[in-house]
């Protein structure tokens, strides 16, 4: 089967919005388990990131501390395979776009694969409306503009080759953030229209 390239969406909330991620079809392993970080001598695996104290406040300065540490939490997440991590931002009952970073990101961190380089970076966030009330009953959200942009990475095999590369991108998502138990969580999230 073909290499499928090209599912590009950073959540960012942080990234989170879609990723470049690439898969190999011919592989039909169905393990997506938490991977750990390479064990060689010279590989130092990153510490997961802490949910930064700012992100605890319900103000502006409290949600950007919150994407940025959805951006930090996606770059370890390539690291280090630890997909898991991500419920410490995404909230899977209500983002689809969340879960859909989730599966791509498993999918190609498989088999001990890492992701090199693709490094987000927030350049613009814009508050769209505060405290939009929920449809469903839920908590209210804001809705969020994170505009981003992310370097040339390559997906690589545990023995170092370079299975899949991707030149980079800039663009934005649309985020909705809620502010829960005294933390923010990514509602939803998706790619921009242009």
């Amino acid at each position: 089967m073909p290499l499928v390239s090209g599912i590009v969406v950073l959540a960012l909330v942080l990234g989170g919005a879609f990723w470049w991620l690439g898969r190999d079809d011919s592989d039909s392993s169905s393990d997506r388990s938490e991977k750990s970080a390479p064990t060689s001598p010279d590989v130092v695996a990153p510490s997961m990131p802490e949910y930064p104290a700012a992100a605890t406040a319900r103000t502006e300065d409290g949600a950007r501390a919150a994407l940025q540490y959805e951006v930090d939490l996606l770059h370890y997440v390539q690291q280090t395979g630890d997909v898991a991590a991500l419920e410490q931002i995404y909230d899977y009952e209500y983002c689809t776009g969340c879960a859909a970073i989730r599966d791509a990101l498993a999918a190609t961190l498989a088999n001990d694969n890492r992701i090199k380089g693709g490094t987000y970076t927030i350049t613009n966030i814009h508050f769209v409306a505060f405290e939009v009330p929920a449809t469903d009953g839920g908590e209210p959200y804001w809705l969020v503009e994170m505009s981003h942009m992310r370097t040339a990475s390559a997906q690589v095999a545990p023995n170092g080759t370079s299975v899949n590369e991707d030149p980079g991108e800039e663009g934005t998502l649309n985020l909705q953030i809620t502010f829960r138990n005294g933390k923010w969580v990514v509602h939803s999230l998706s790619v921009k229209s242009s």
